[in-house]
């Protein structure tokens, strides 16, 4: 009787209005194989610019590619008014 816990990135949304990364995890419970439980989701959100190198790869590589220095730039500048 092994129990083995699962997680996996199911979705990241970016939102070009605020440049925010939204990032939906999947978990399950997994006995010698065999689900035993319904499945767990996790949602989080991310700011432009912020510091992602404790998270998965696919994150930093999505916050990578939408978060251009103009998107980070009109972040910030929004956070000042």
């Amino acid at each position: 009787m092994a129990l083995t816990k699962h997680s996996e990135i199911a979705q990241i949304i970016f939102e070009p209005q605020t440049g925010h990364l939204f990032v939906k995890r999947r978990s399950w419970v997994e006995e010698d194989g065999v689900q035993i439980a319904p499945d767990s989701v996790h949602r989080d959100s991310f700011t432009p610019g912020q510091d992602l190198s404790a998270y998965e790869s696919e994150v930093q590589t999505a916050a990578a590619f939408f978060w251009t220095p103009e998107v980070i730039a009109a972040y910030k500048s929004r956070q000042t008014l």
